[in-house]
């Protein structure tokens, strides 16, 4: 294959601006409905592969809709407790997350996780 970089030819076909080097899969003349077939034919894929991940995704989310709402695969991860309005702490009695952790292990030991104290809440959405 020879390559004429000043005319812009490949053995002796004038190439488009898009395919103009001798590594390119597709050689197109200018005007050539080849590049309008490549363009459709790579929108087409675009949409068949969005198509796809869609139906995938929807029933992705419809499998742990039905998984979640299996009363025998309740997990404690799952779940969130929203504590307000907690007394500030006396003044030797330790931090609110102590107090937040001595009120709650005692009374769901085998499902407690822990607790995450957020006392700055301009940034949070009700």
């Amino acid at each position: 294959m020879e390559w004429n970089q000043k005319r812009g030819e490949i053995n002796g076909v004038k190439t488009g601006a898009f395919f103009s080097s001798s590594s390119s899969p597709l050689i197109l003349q200018d005007g050539s409905k080849r590049l309008w077939a490549y363009v459709i034919g790579a929108y087409w894929l675009t949409i068949v592969t969005m198509h796809r991940l869609w139906k995938t995704y929807k029933h992705v989310v419809q499998l742990r809709s039905v998984d979640q709402s299996n009363p025998q695969k309740v997990k404690v991860e799952q779940y969130a407790v929203l504590v307000r309005d907690i007394p500030a702490p006396l003044p030797g009695t330790g931090t609110i997350h102590d107090r937040v952790e001595n009120y709650f292990k005692p009374l769901y030991w085998e499902t407690y996780g822990g607790c995450v104290i957020v006392t700055k809440t301009s940034n949070v959405y009700y």
